[in-house]
């Protein structure tokens, strides 16, 4: 996926990908014409499982991704020149999958980002725990969300639950969905404290990761401006699964 290192465009962003839910989501998008012979890998499974584990040693921190951020110039009060300005850092990224992964690659937990970013367990507000078994795990933190909004706006009360169901993933081949991750070494029983972050620098990482979250940050975003704003009618038909590139 080809992203835009800059946020000048998050808000038109954000706009168009409101009119694409509304529009494509619940009145149909249009079918894939690509002739191509290259092998499409299926998307990883949703880590969507709680394991119990007797002895736990519990997982703290803040998932979190940088962005450019934009530095305006003015002259008599209009806006004259945009022009990229330096990193925005610790935006916390919400609502993500999360799947705690030990030295083995095996997964031994799933969890979810709050709306702070706080890694919590499923349910989005317990307790994310792991095996006390001495080790290496690696947190991950993916550009994937299944969740279900809760609207805040007095005239939205009411309003029937639906489904915010997408991933951004690198390419349509590979469907290879992007991480922030940390590695955190567990001694025993505890808590620990790890903090995936997604740069948005790309003399950090060549696939500036960042920027693939900024824009599953918009898609939320997009998501909670309908939850709030489109009163009580039902838009559960934006609940199929969506993937964006």
């Amino acid at each position: 996926m080809k992203k835009n290192k800059t946020s000048s465009a998050s808000i038109t962003f954000i706009g168009l990908v409101t009119s694409s839910l509304t529009l494509l989501g619940c009145q149909g998008g249009s079918s894939d014409s690509s002739n191509s012979t290259q092998p499409v890998i299926a998307e990883a499974e949703l880590c969507s499982t709680s394991i119990n584990y007797g002895a736990y040693a519990a997982i703290t921190g803040t998932a979190t991704f940088s962005k450019r951020g934009l530095a305006v110039q003015q002259s008599g009060g209009q806006v004259t020149r945009f022009t990229l300005g330096g990193l925005v850092s610790a935006i916390p990224i919400r609502f993500a999958e999360i799947r705690i992964l030990n030295a083995s690659g095996t997964v031994v937990q799933c969890g979810k980002t709050n709306s702070s970013g706080l890694l919590k367990a499923l349910d989005g507000t317990s307790e994310l725990r792991i095996p006390s078994t001495t080790g290496n795990y690696t947190v991950e933190v993916l550009s994937r969300t299944n969740y279900n909004p809760t609207p805040t706006a007095p005239s939205a009360a009411g309003k029937p639950a639906f489904t915010v169901l997408f991933s951004v993933k690198e390419d349509i081949y590979s469907n290879t969905v992007y991480r922030a991750q940390s590695v955190v070494a567990i001694p025993g029983a505890g808590t620990f404290s790890a903090n995936p972050t997604a740069s948005g620098s790309e003399s950090l990482s060549a696939k500036i990761e960042g920027g693939a979250f900024n824009i599953y940050n918009d898609v939320i975003t997009s998501y909670e401006y309908l939850a709030n704003s489109t009163g009580i009618q039902n838009i559960s038909c934006l609940n199929p699964k969506m993937s964006v590139f």
